[in-house]
C-alpha cells in the first residue's frame, strides 16, 4: 500500500490568475498531489456551462449569485 503524503497549501501564498470567469487562485490541484481541485474563485463574469468529467461545489463567502441546475435556479 502507498503511503499517503500531506499536502498543505495556504491561500495567502498563491497567485491569482485570470480565468474565463474573473480570477481564481487554485490552492491545490489533482495535478499536485491532491485528490480533488481547491480553486478560490472571485467569479465576476460568465456563462452557462456544464462540466461532463467532474462536479463542482461552490462555496460563497461573500456577494450572491445564481446557479442554475436543469430548470431549477438557485
Amino acid at each position: 500500500m502507498t503511503e499517503k503524503q500531506v499536502l498543505v497549501r495556504y491561500e495567502e501564498d498563491v497567485d491569482a490568475v485570470d480565468c474565463p470567469y474573473g480570477s481564481v487562485r487554485r490552492v491545490v490541484t489533482g495535478g499536485a498531489g491532491g485528490v480533488a481541485n481547491v480553486h478560490v474563485v472571485e467569479v465576476s463574469r460568465g456563462t452557462t456551462h456544464y462540466h461532463e468529467g467532474y462536479d463542482e461545489i461552490y462555496y460563497v463567502l461573500s456577494g450572491h449569485g445564481e446557479l442554475v441546475v436543469g430548470d431549477e435556479r438557485h
